[in-house]
């Protein structure tokens, strides 16, 4: 099989924008970007699946919270306007 990586053109990164930003802004604060990883080797199966690297890098990432004792407690603000075509058809630009 083919292997399809990030393209990191700008209107992917536009996409990256607005996905980090609908996530934050919810209160989801432990988010591993993994954007700019996709054209490394077997990083990425395919555009929704991460190859062995790419679990590796997961694990690395998942390995402290798992030894954490106890949880902090998490609050998210879940905002329905992120399910309106509005959204979906609003710029990145101006989004932090």
């Amino acid at each position: 099989m083919g292997r399809l990586y990030w393209s990191g053109s700008r209107d992917d990164s536009k996409h990256v924008t607005k996905l980090k930003y609908q996530l934050k802004t919810q209160g989801f604060n432990h988010v591993l970007d993994l954007s700019q990883d996709g054209a490394q080797p077997y990083f990425m199966e395919d555009t929704i699946h991460i190859g062995w690297r790419g679990w590796l890098k997961m694990d690395q990432t998942v390995r402290p919270f798992l030894k954490t004792t106890k949880a902090a407690p998490v609050h998210y603000k879940l905002n329905d306007d992120f399910y309106t075509t509005r959204w979906q058809q609003r710029s990145a630009n101006g989004l932090n």
